[in-house]
């Protein structure tokens, strides 16, 4: 989430997240009720993400698998697991 600010991370941290991603490179979230959408491109190793929305870009570190998905920058991290 591109230009989150420390509170909206920690919110972030004590809320249910959902993001989903799509194959059509955009992807979208839920965020307790708060919505939005961009698009997106992992690098071929799966090792950054790149997420723009609302004209913002931002480049994170990744650890992509079959299975989950972490992001992190700084000392900040975040976990996704797959939904089906």
């Amino acid at each position: 989430m591109p230009g989150a600010d420390s509170i909206a991370l920690a919110q972030m941290k004590a809320a249910e997240v959902t993001y989903t991603f799509k194959k059509d490179s955009s992807y979208y979230y839920d965020i307790q009720g708060t919505v939005g959408s961009g698009t997106f491109i992992i690098n071929e190793d799966g090792t950054q993400l790149t997420m723009t929305e609302e004209g913002q870009t931002e480049t994170i570190s990744a650890v992509l698998s079959n299975t989950s998905l972490i992001l992190s920058k700084g000392s900040e991290k975040m976990m996704f697991t797959v939904k089906k």
